[in-house]
């Protein structure tokens, strides 16, 4: 008897014995990763939930817990209310959901009551973190800033203009480099404190968006979910996104949105297949979110009960989850190894060839060729195809990213184009039109081809404009104003003839500049005071130019005139070096100016 019950504590002790190495065994099987592979990246697939009350988010998260791990809350209704909040985030935790919360952009949140109960979503997101941990996911804010500048909506994140408030100009247009600085510094000001405590808790600050991507993440976003729909091309959004959270280091997602509108205005959203072939290509081209939208706005007067979302949604939705489940190597399969390089701060909307940049300007032939040549180029590479912008910050994550780089150019040539700038390769019919269009940086060059130039030039730029030959290269001001007006600082100018300015409208006035090189000024009508070179600034120099030949009314009626070849008034620390001044009223003129240098 007692030989048969050690026999049997043997047993039993063998089986845990056994039954501990199988489950260790299952253990290490599963946690480990064989040298030289990497972990599966994660991947969160979900619904937003933009309508209705806790309850019926509660019956969303029972319908959708057994095939997706994602729950986006945006419905004001909870949102507003702390409470309300943390009792849905408990219950979609509880299901097994991570989490993501959208906030609007006024912060504090006050109560649907109306009352004074309110609180601050920077620091709810902070302390979520704490409750939910690695469940919660990040704060999903300022919803579509990019697109909104490009649609020129009310309430949108602005573009500061002030760039000229105090600087007189052609057209008021500014650099597109100055737009993208003022769009990211605007946007980055208004998220601060998101910004501050996800840092502090190690989430992420997330948004949605239809165009301008770079610039968000620029702006400080860690996820931008690119929105898929409205017959948008979906890998020109795949590329641009990605392309973006790429080079910048960051992540990106997809959300489905709706496709069309009924009459009355409500959303319709994508059959079942289309939804899950979304879902798919997102996927597979390497996103870590996929969201399905699901809104019922003002305009959707008969919600279903799950929002816009039917029966045949959600099985798109189930038959996805089972293709990731089956399919793990599938997620980013379809991975970039081209980058097209564009434009420093080209803000083109990317929709249609007629989309405009930063919201403000047309589309030009510029424009029309950018849309064109990259259609092209995601024609022949597909999904191994990413859009990125030269930036000097990201310059060397792009080329370790990337093992085929393809910078745009514009194949203009002086041929077709007698003014070139040689920086972004973009040609031009006038000097002013190259001068003034956004492209146009500050320290750019812009080379004009010998000929005759019919132009009354403001140049407000630091540009070196450089002249083919200086005999060859006529500006001419026509009678009709200044041929040219020099505003910026840094500006150089070399190799022209400079002609024909007219009195009234100043003749010449030359602010700022840092060296005009080789240049010949003639056939003046200095009339009622005007000068060939009026230099009111300071740090100005002018080496080995001819200020000659005068208007004919001038030589018949000389005390009608003060006028001089240079004239320097208010004008510190400038040298005027080798100039010839001949055939004027007067040679130079110097007033109230001081510590200047003029040598022969």
């Amino acid at each position: 008897m007692l030989r048969a019950k050690i026999l049997k504590l043997g047993v039993a002790l063998l089986s845990v014995i056994l039954v501990c190495i199988i489950v260790g065994s299952v253990f290490v099987m599963f946690n480990f990763v064989p040298s030289g592979k990497a972990e599966a990246s994660p991947f969160y697939v979900g619904v937003q939930f933009g309508y209705g009350n806790s309850t019926d988010c509660k019956a969303l998260v029972d319908k959708v817990k057994n095939y997706t791990n994602l729950l986006v809350i945006s419905s004001p209704n909870i949102t507003r209310n702390e409470v309300l909040l943390n009792e849905t985030c408990d219950y979609a935790y509880n299901a097994g959901l991570h989490i993501i919360i959208y906030f609007p952009a006024s912060d504090p949140i006050y109560s649907n009551s109306g009352g004074s109960s309110s609180y601050h979503g920077y620091l709810w997101a902070m302390k979520a973190k704490d409750t939910y941990g690695d469940y919660f996911l990040g704060a999903y804010i300022y919803d579509e800033p990019g697109g909104e500048v490009l649609d020129a909506a009310n309430g949108a994140v602005s573009i500061s203009y002030s760039r000229y408030s105090n600087t007189q100009t052609s057209t008021g247009q500014i650099e597109y480099k100055i737009a993208s600085e003022n769009f990211v510094n605007n946007v980055n000001g208004r998220m601060s404190d998101y910004l501050y405590c996800a840092k502090k808790s190690g989430t992420e600050v997330m948004t949605a968006d239809y165009g301008l991507y770079w610039f968000d993440y620029k702006a400080g976003f860690d996820t931008v979910f690119a929105e898929f729909g409205w017959g948008h091309d979906r890998q020109m959004a795949i590329s641009l996104c990605r392309g973006a959270a790429t080079a910048q280091s960051k992540e990106w997602g997809a959300i489905i949105c709706w496709e069309d509108r009924t009459p009355e205005g409500a959303a319709i959203m994508e059959n079942s297949t289309a939804l899950h072939n979304d879902l798919q290509l997102a996927y597979d081209n390497g996103a870590k979110y996929a969201i399905v939208f699901n809104y019922a706005g003002d305009n959707q007067p008969n919600p279903h009960e799950y929002g816009i979302l039917t029966d045949e949604h959600f099985d798109a939705l189930k038959s996805f989850w089972e293709y990731v489940q089956q399919n793990p190597d599938k997620h980013n399969c379809l991975k970039a190894t081209t980058a097209l390089v564009l434009p420093q701060g080209y803000g083109f909307g990317f929709r249609n060839i007629d989309d405009k940049i930063w919201g403000i300007y047309k589309a030009d032939n510029w424009t029309q060729k950018i849309w064109e040549d990259t259609n092209k180029l995601l024609n022949e590479y597909g999904s191994n195809l990413d859009i990125v912008y030269s930036d000097p910050e990201f310059q060397k994550t792009i080329e370790s990213k990337y093992s085929n780089i393809i910078p745009w150019t514009s194949g203009a040539t002086s041929e077709e184009y007698p003014v070139l700038n040689l920086n972004n390769t973009l040609g031009y019919h006038s000097i002013q039109q190259a001068i003034i269009n956004g492209a146009t940086l500050n320290g750019d060059t812009i080379y004009v081809k010998s000929g005759t130039y019919k132009e009354n030039i403001i140049i407000d730029k630091a540009v070196n404009l450089i002249g083919e030959e200086k005999e060859t290269t006529i500006l001419d001001g026509n009678n009709i104003g200044s041929v040219l007006r020099i505003l910026a600082s840094g500006a150089n100018i070399t190799n022209f003839t400079i002609k024909n300015g007219n009195a009234l409208e100043g003749g010449q006035n030359i602010t700022d500049t840092t060296a005009l090189l080789s240049i010949i000024l003639q056939y003046y009508d200095l009339y009622y005071s005007q000068t060939t070179l009026d230099i009111s600034t300071l740090n100005t120099t002018l080496l080995e130019n001819i200020a000659n030949q005068i208007d004919e009314i001038y030589k018949s009626n000389p005390d009608l005139f003060t006028s001089a070849g240079i004239i320097l008034s208010g004008a510190d620390n400038c040298t005027i070096v080798n100039n010839i001044v001949t055939d004027n009223n007067k040679g130079i003129i110097i007033s109230s100016s001081t510590n200047n240098t003029l040598k022969p």
